[in-house]
């Protein structure tokens, strides 16, 4: 029971980890894109 406590933890904290980063890239992307987009106009 201790085993499946840890394991629920583990995949918690890599489940939030994934949102931040797929936040994070998103918002770099949409920068990237901007910076482009000023550049070529």
């Amino acid at each position: 029971m201790k085993g499946y406590h840890y394991f629920v933890i583990i995949v918690g904290s890599l489940v939030m980890i994934y949102d931040i980063v797929r936040r994070t890239f998103q918002h770099q992307r949409r920068l990237l894109l901007l910076s482009i987009n000023t550049e070529i106009g």
